[in-house]
């Protein structure tokens, strides 16, 4: 049985993708061909926005209770970002689509590659490993905001010793809005259930989202690896005689389609990353806060660093790759320069040779000058997606927090 769940779910014609295109249909968010089961995933997807916009409704209930509201926030500020990605992926469903195809096109190219089998192996390996540790890392996320309150209510009974007649009853999960008293004992676990329901399309959603842009970045950098690794080559021997006019013409045209894919690429994470930017700040604000200037026990206070944890760790992940994407083209132009162009480029004795040698530099140069447009994915209009953007979004919570806190 679980084979053939696999099988249904993950795309054997995708070596590289088949896993994160499995994410987005378990999300709802590859749409299948069917029309019932599309009108089921747009359906899920719909009560998930109603869900969050519950959320904002249910602040003006609880605006008197400091701690419920920065706690709401919390929460809201990852909720809102679900549904941006949600809403950004079905959009432009399209466009994700044509940019998965290009990576699978392109990935099998590279595989058909003798010389580059290390380094597919490599990025294959790479792309797993992230994909393994967004899912364990989301999972437990998950487990913690369903069975936090939970947790914290079995701690304050048998570590911290409070007797039976003071323990209230179990929190909710979230704090929003539903049409019904979630205070009586069936109401609460009838919230609960739908809360946790909530909890399990949100960390569904950021992970198959975070898990597919993250691997494309990924491809996108070891891509840019090959292309000057090919360009090293450009005068080696080889077997069927001199290959350097193809070799030039495959580089140019797999480079104008990497930039080419780049910009789509960019120009459909730029949004999404902008206020997942603004929206992470602020919730790193209201989580510092919460851990040191309300009453929380040791079971909150570790709960509440793993959703911090987990919301710096997403940031991170992002802004690492996006940077070393942005290294690698740099460096992209260096692998001409390292061919052995001096020994290829030597001027013969015959003025034909001499032409050649000509028509041959002034190619190199050509390529040399097109691998050096730098690949720098964006966060809105307003700044790059890089390490140093990460460092500015951490200075940026802390100076919010002190604001809060004064």
């Amino acid at each position: 049985m679980l084979n053939r769940i696999k099988h249904t779910l993950i795309d054997d014609s995708k070596v590289l993708l088949g896993p994160n295109v499995a994410l987005l249909r378990l999300a709802g968010l590859y749409l299948p061909a069917g029309r019932g089961a599309r009108t089921a995933c747009l359906l899920l997807h719909a009560l998930g926005t109603v869900f969050i916009v519950l959320q904002y409704v249910e602040l003006y209930f609880i605006s008197d209770d400091l701690h419920l509201v920065v706690l709401t926030l919390k929460i809201n500020m990852a909720s809102t970002n679900v549904v941006m990605k949600a809403f950004c992926y079905l959009v432009f469903q399209r466009r994700w689509r044509e940019l998965h195809d290009y990576v699978t096109a392109a990935d099998e190219a590279e595989r058909a590659r003798p010389a580059a089998a290390a380094a597919v192996r490599r990025y294959t390996a790479l792309s797993r490993r992230v994909t393994a540790a967004f899912c364990m890392f989301s999972v437990f996320t998950g487990f913690v905001l369903v069975f936090g309150p939970y947790i914290k209510w079995l701690s304050e009974r048998y570590l911290d010793r409070v007797p039976a007649e003071l323990m209230g009853p179990v929190d909710h999960i979230f704090q929003a809005y539903v049409p019904f008293d979630k205070y009586s004992p069936r109401g609460r676990l009838i919230a609960n259930i739908w809360f946790a329901m909530g909890a399990l399309y949100g960390c569904a959603v950021f992970t198959a989202f975070d898990v597919a842009a993250v691997v494309v970045m990924v491809f996108l950098g070891c891509k840019l690896q090959l292309l000057a690794a090919r360009c090293e080559r450009l005068f080696a021997p080889a077997p069927g005689g001199d290959r350097f006019w193809e070799t030039v013409r495959e580089v140019h045209t797999e480079h104008v389609m990497l930039i080419k894919y780049s910009k789509i690429f960019n120009s459909l994470i730029s949004p999404v990353m902008f206020l997942y930017t603004l929206l992470c700040s602020l919730m790193l604000c209201t989580t510092a806060y919460q851990i040191t200037s309300m009453p929380m026990n040791i079971t909150e206070k570790i709960l509440t660093v793993e959703y911090l944890v987990f919301g710096v760790s997403q940031v991170f992940m992002y802004s690492w790759i996006s940077n070393d994407v942005l290294c690698k083209s740099q460096l992209a132009m260096q692998g001409v320069y390292h061919s052995a162009w001096t020994d290829g480029l030597g001027a013969g004795a015959r003025a034909g040779a001499r032409r050649e040698a000509a028509a041959r530099g002034q190619a190199l140069r050509l390529l040399a000058g097109q691998l050096a447009a730098p690949i720098c994915f964006t966060t809105g209009p307003f700044a790059d997606l890089t390490l140093a953007n990460f460092v500015n979004i951490l200075k940026g919570a802390y100076s919010y927090y002190t604001l809060l806190k004064d």
